[in-house]
């Protein structure tokens, strides 16, 4: 259960509205989305909060409704940011994906407001509708995709030195 103060579960009518035409559910049935908006609920969390710890288990999957997230890893002395998030963008997705700890840890950068779905129960119902479980797992494969980029990205930028720098 996340740290963040609880809203009320998301009315179905409202959650297709916010979610009709996210790259996450894009093409996605009305039955579907409708399947998602009683696995999803509404959380907030202040400036500063700490909204999952890098290498613990978490079992919750994020899409950001407003506000932006730092993901973050810690090196040796100091934390890394990775990759800046805001309205739209997922986190999260080792809960739906593998068991085990989280890669980032994930921190608010302003007060945010997250939906959040239970991973090993947005699994199951891709489980019990191939069809929407595909086209899901392949959209989340792209969030993972995203993620390994920015820190592939984020790593060059930080360990690469301008040609000369070493007396080449």
């Amino acid at each position: 259960m996340p740290a963040g103060l609880r809203e009320d579960p998301v009315d179905t009518a409202k959650f297709i509205e916010m979610m009709r035409g996210h790259p996450l559910v894009e093409g996605a049935e009305d039955a579907h989305l409708a399947k998602l908006s009683e696995l999803g609920e509404e959380v907030l969390f202040e400036k500063g909060a700490l909204i999952f710890p890098e290498g613990r288990d978490c079992n919750q999957f994020y899409v950001v409704l407003a506000g932006s997230v730092a993901l973050e890893t810690h090196v040796p002395g100091h934390t890394v940011r990775i990759q800046t998030l805001g309205p739209a963008d997922e986190l999260g997705w080792s809960a739906v994906l593998m068991a085990g700890g989280r890669f980032f840890q994930a921190t608010a950068l302003t007060s945010v407001r997250l939906l959040a779905f239970d991973g090993s129960k947005l699994s199951e119902a891709c489980d019990a509708d191939p069809g929407f479980g595909y086209a899901f797992m392949r959209r989340l494969g792209a969030v993972v995709e995203t993620r390994l980029e920015a820190a592939r990205t984020r790593l060059r930028d930080t360990f690469s030195a301008p040609v000369g720098a070493h007396g080449d």
